[in-house]
């Protein structure tokens, strides 16, 4: 009799897991690296990406290195089951594999492998 309950409250919570409204919002996401290379002083390198992903399907992706002039990306954007395609104005797709969402939090894999955690910024 549990099991039943189970799959539906299962059901229920993976409903709304593509729900294109639970994206909706603005993500940060900041890393810091050491360069290794050999005469580089061991200089510690902070990466900073903004993601906005508007309810109307606009959205922007901002990249700053150690707090310069930020590349600017912007576009319109969709989700369907785990993937997130952001379609930027300058004719380029690109596509995340959505690990991770939750109210406060979103993990993309981008196309070089790599994870990020996006903290939402309320």
């Amino acid at each position: 009799m549990k099991k039943p309950l189970q799959m539906i409250l299962l059901s229920v919570a993976l409903l709304g897991c593509g729900a294109k409204s639970g994206y909706a919002g603005r993500w940060v996401n900041k890393d810091t690296s050491v360069s290794t290379q050999l005469f580089a002083g061991g200089k510690a390198e902070v990466t900073e990406r903004s993601l906005t992903l508007n309810a109307d399907g606009t959205g922007s992706l901002s990249i700053s290195v150690n707090g310069e002039d930020p590349q600017q990306y912007s576009g319109k954007w969709d989700v369907a089951e785990d993937i997130l395609r952001l379609d930027y104005d300058t004719n380029k797709t690109v596509y995340y594999r959505v690990i991770r969402s939750t109210n406060e939090r979103l993990v993309l894999r981008n196309p070089e492998g790599a994870e990020r955690i996006f903290d939402r910024v309320q």
